[in-house]
């Protein structure tokens, strides 16, 4: 078993959270503190990501190969992660 924590500074541009994995039970939960963040793949926007309003979390279920990117609406914001990977 596997777990990572850590945080990225995103802005308004595509930023990767978290790199691809080589399992297929990863599970990644984001929390945000102060502002809303856009989570998605490479291309997410603030139109096709999913919204992760400020002071909330959620927990993904992440395929084989998927890599997480997250973009917020202006300056910079802190999104904060806990990933558990198991044998």
């Amino acid at each position: 078993m596997s777990i990572v924590a850590g945080q990225v500074t995103l802005g308004t541009a595509a930023t990767l959270i978290f790199d691809a994995t080589n399992s297929d039970k990863c599970e990644i939960t984001f929390e945000t503190k102060t502002k809303d963040v856009f989570i998605g793949e490479s291309d997410v926007t603030l139109l096709n990501g999913f919204r992760l309003q400020a002071a909330n979390m959620v927990t993904l279920k992440v395929g084989r190969n998927d890599a997480i990117y997250g973009i917020t609406d202006s300056s910079t914001h802190t999104i904060s992660y806990w990933v558990y990977v198991p044998n």
